[in-house]
């Protein structure tokens, strides 16, 4: 695995330094940087191996998400970002005729 970059970390820190911000400030943000860069130099080595719905989550980012769909909380994802539960024995396209329904009529159809 490579280094991270700690001079783009040690950059970043010395920025949030000068603009008032903390040491311990500074501090956090080249550890959040450097954690960043961690994970950007993993997800490039092990992309390949992920599962796609996965992939999707970290190359854009969306770390809640990710965490959501490794089974972690996803009390830090807005609603407006999840989709919405299939009811059990329902197919996907089911749910999406259902939904494309709603928005058409304003209210569920049966």
């Amino acid at each position: 695995m490579a280094a991270p970059n700690s001079a783009a970390a040690g950059a970043a820190a010395a920025a949030t330094a000068s603009a008032g911000g903390t040491a311990a400030q500074a501090a956090q943000v080249g550890q959040i940087t450097r954690a960043l860069e961690t994970l950007d130099t993993l997800f490039a080595r092990e992309r390949r191996h992920l599962h796609p719905q996965l992939a999707h989550f970290l190359q854009h980012r969306s770390y809640a998400k990710a965490l959501a769909f490794l089974g972690g909380p996803a009390g830090d994802i807005p609603p407006s970002a999840r989709r919405p539960q299939r009811q059990a024995g329902a197919r996907a396209g089911d749910t999406a005729a259902a939904t494309a329904n709603t928005r058409a009529s304003g209210s569920p159809t049966s």
